[in-house]
């Protein structure tokens, strides 16, 4: 894979304000406009006018000044046009912060280490950097190696402090192309000598032809085994091992780290023990093997056969506990205590990694990728881009400053008090109680692991939790995550298809459960009843019902409709940070709260792990991760806009929904990212619908993917010629489709629709037998909450749900 990278920077130091904005002007006209990067340097002092001037001349463009507060160091103003941008320029004290950029190519500087570089880098010159060369490789090094350096930055000038030569100064542009640092910049006498510097006009056009290469690490790392501590001499080390490292240091942030730090070198002895006595085995069963081969041919000795017996006494035990580990490393809800390994377990081991492999890929120009070094590349690339950040435009935030406006449903002061009291002991201990037995994130600790130590360092973790609710700071390793990647449907080759989970360190998951928990008695009130997903007394069942509901009015009353189901791309991954806070602040939840869930979610990092390998880290700058307990509930909050924008367009009759009897038109469904939209089959009502969902695009990063919506034609002779030309995928005739477990399908107008599809479908949900007419349906769904569209009422939702769960199911 081929990327071409054009590079200008331009010194405009020594002009006064006007001359800067004209030669500004005369510059981006000239080069600006046609040039990927701009990087204008040495923009001394603060001049608020000139950054305000240079917005309006690019509207819409992410512009970021960075002024020195001393003479020391010069300020960078980074223009990317049409690039997303969060931050750059250096500072008076010699650092530089990342440019985080959608297409992943950044700057990075000396103390850059809270985020991570692209594959494609550029090393901003004009930084005070560490003078003996090693330290400033370890600078530009983090603790998970995100920029591979193969020849480092040389120094061009010595700058003294004091009579102590102790730094240097860099004065050059680098480029770091996918590990090789290759000099961008021109030739000139600096300080009598001849060096490169970036502190005249200077143009570079390369032409970066390097293969993507990612950097090759091996993906596995120590996950701590919860079923070794049933052995209370090892329970008592890895305690002593926690509360040794939790005195190490004053800041319960980093004593978490540290402690957990000393926990892993403790199983990691136990590891090491575990493999000496698997060492001896293979030569035990081969002495067990010539003894009894012996046996049969002579008449054994006392001692052979008191031999044999201790043999097969080790030989059992050393299986029986090699079975045990593999078990309890299986993570497999179905083997129990005591089970051995059969072939079917190692079968289905291996079919399940086989499943997960991803052994090519096909690149964004059709070619299929086998080289798993470019795979890799391709991964990290495509998961960068995902979870870069959008811009918005200045027509896409008065979109959303009209969609929030719409939001009328507000969080008391008594909510906002109980989500920002600090968790005790008992609240925590609650939560590790209920939290499920899911796989570790990079620091290996299962959450069985803390609840078997909890008696006795429940004080200390109380602290480190204090410790959040009052700084908001829960530490960079405790908000790394490892994405693991699952196969949605047997196109594997194609990215898009795998759906990403998140394996979060037990600090940051234990963090989201607790703020999951608190505003699970919050968000029913909060969020409109069309809203089915993950609010608890509502059911996926009240949109199939729904779905069926629609269908039926439309055949017996003749009335030509359209169910939309629309598909909307990676949808929690694409939740914007600033719109969800936006949200959470429209809906009255406190400053301090967003806090808190910013001190979660904002400025957290990932790496993939696939083929048993790690591709390097990139920031998370958008998405609620999959994984994480309090996502689901975050992102439900962020679809409330959209359901008060559904809700608007029906009130001023942009959109026409069915009427059913005895209640409010039926228009829109949601169940978390599935939305379902009945309207009637009109040009102008379809038309409407897009547009709503084009403004909550703008706005919020969502992005629906018309080829996998599906409209269904309810009561249609035939199809509309504009209907043809929408995009959508359009349910065929006879064809029937599979939404949130039930079935919908195309039938024309009168047709009969309770012969063979309801016979199918009620044996599916387990309702033979039973009517259901319009008026058997909205016989139920009459008790529904008055100001709310038709859904399954609370207090017949079980009796309901038993009629139309599958048999075997469970609501």
């Amino acid at each position: 894979m081929e990327e071409e990278l054009r590079v200008v920077t331009w010194n405009i130091h020594g002009l006064g304000d006007g001359d800067r904005l004209r030669a500004l002007k005369n510059w981006l006209a000239n080069t600006g406009k046609n040039t990927r990067i701009l990087g204008l340097q040495e923009l001394k002092a603060g001049e608020s006018r000139l950054d305000f001037n240079i917005k309006q001349l690019m509207p819409g463009e992410t512009c970021f000044v960075d002024y020195s507060s001393t003479d020391r160091g010069g300020s960078a103003l980074i223009i990317y046009p049409s690039i997303r941008v969060e931050a750059g320029g250096t500072r008076g004290n010699g650092s530089c912060a990342w440019a985080k950029i959608h297409t992943s190519v950044g700057l990075v500087g000396i103390s850059s280490l809270a985020d991570s570089a692209g594959p494609t880098t550029v090393l901003q010159g004009d930084l005070l950097a560490k003078w003996r060369e090693v330290e400033l490789h370890w600078d530009l090094l983090d603790m998970y190696e995100r920029v591979a350096i193969k020849e480092g930055p040389k120094f061009t000038r010595q700058v003294w402090r004091g009579e102590r030569l102790d730094q240097a100064r860099l004065d050059r542009v680098y480029l770091n192309c996918h590990g090789e640092w290759i000099e961008a910049a021109n030739k000139i006498k600096h300080d009598g000598e001849e060096t490169l510097s970036d502190h005249i006009p200077v143009r570079v056009d390369l032409r970066l032809t390097k293969t993507h290469r990612s950097r090759k690490k091996r993906g596995s790392y120590l996950k701590m085994d919860a079923g070794t501590l049933k052995d209370p001499e090892k329970l008592r080390q890895v305690i002593e091992a926690w509360l040794e490292g939790w005195k190490l240091a004053l800041d319960p942030t980093e004593a978490w780290e540290i402690a957990w730090g000393k926990v892993r070198e403790k199983f990691q002895d136990f590891r090491e023990e575990e493999k000496r006595k698997f060492q001896g085995l293979k030569a035990q069963k081969e002495e067990l093997e010539t003894i009894r081969c012996k046996m049969t041919e002579d008449h054994p000795t006392v001692a052979e056969r008191t031999r044999c017996e201790e043999l097969e006494r080790v030989i059992k035990e050393a299986e029986l506990l090699e079975c045990s580990i593999l078990r309890r490393r299986s993570r497999l809800q179905w083997i129990k205590e005591g089970d051995e390994c059969s072939g079917y377990f190692f079968k289905f081991l291996k079919t399940k990694q086989n499943r997960e492999r991803i052994s090519s890929l096909i690149t964004e120009g059709g070619e299929r990728e086998l080289n798993e070094d470019n795979i890799l590349g391709l991964i990290e690339r495509f998961y960068r881009d995902l979870y870069s950040k959008q811009t918005i435009t200045a027509e896409g935030i008065r979109d959303r400053t009209e969609a929030l406006a719409l939001i009328d449903r507000r969080v008391m002061a008594e909510e906002n008090d109980s989500l920002l009291v600090p968790p005790d002991t008992s609240e925590l201990e609650d939560i590790i109680g209920s939290m499920a037995l899911k796989a570790p994130g990079e620091d290996g600790a299962p959450v069985e692991v803390l609840a078997a130590m909890w008696s006795s360092i429940k004080e200390e973790c109380a602290l480190f939790f204090i410790s959040f609710w009052e700084t908001q700071r829960l530490g960079r390793r405790n908000k790394t995550g490892v994405i693991k990647l699952l196969p949605k449907n047997e196109e594997k080759e194609l990215l898009k298809n795998w759906r990403p989970i998140s394996l979060l360190p037990l600090a940051y998951k234990i963090t989201g459960k607790i703020l999951s928990t608190r505003l699970k008695a919050i968000v029913p009130r909060l969020v409109d009843s069309e809203q089915c997903g993950f609010i608890e007394g509502r059911s996926i069942m009240d949109n199939v019902m729904c779905l069926r509901l629609s269908q039926e009015i439309a055949q017996e009353r003749r009335e030509p409709a359209l169910f939309c189901k629309l598909d909307f791309v990676k949808a929690f991954d694409r939740v914007e940070h600033n719109f969800l806070w936006e949200t959470l602040r429209a809906m009255g939840f406190s400053q301090d709260f967003i806090s808190l869930a910013g001190g979660l979610i904002a400025q957290g990092t990932a790496k993939v792990h696939v083929n048993g390998l790690f591709t390097g880290s990139f920031p998370l700058e958008r998405g609620v991760r999959q994984g994480c307990p309090v996502s689901p509930t975050l992102f439900v909050l962020s679809t409330q806009p959209l359901v008060r924008m559904f809700r608007e367009a029906e009130r001023k009759g942009d959109l026409e929904g069915l009427n059913i009897p005895r209640g409010r038109p039926l228009l829109h469904r949601l169940f978390a990212d599935d939305s379902g939209v009945t309207i009637w089959a009109t040009e102008s009502n379809f038309n409407n619908l897009t547009k709503i969902i084009e403004k909550f695009e703008s706005f919020s990063g969502a992005q629906l993917n018309l080829a996998k919506s599906v409209v269904i034609p309810m009561a249609l002779e035939r199809l509309p010629p504009w209907l043809l030309t929408t995009g959508c995928s359009i349910l065929g005739e006879g064809e029937e489709i599979t939404y949130l477990g039930g079935q919908g399908n195309h039938r024309r107008s009168g047709e009969n629709t309770g012969a063979r599809h309801h016979e199918q479908n009620d044996k599916e949900v387990g309702i033979v037998g039973q009517p259901h007419t319009v008026m058997d349906i909205t016989g139920y769904l009459d008790q529904t909450r008055p100001e709310s569209h038709p859904c399954v009422p609370a207090t017949r939702h079980r009796h309901l749900g038993q009629r139309l769960q599958p048999a075997g199911g469970s609501m």
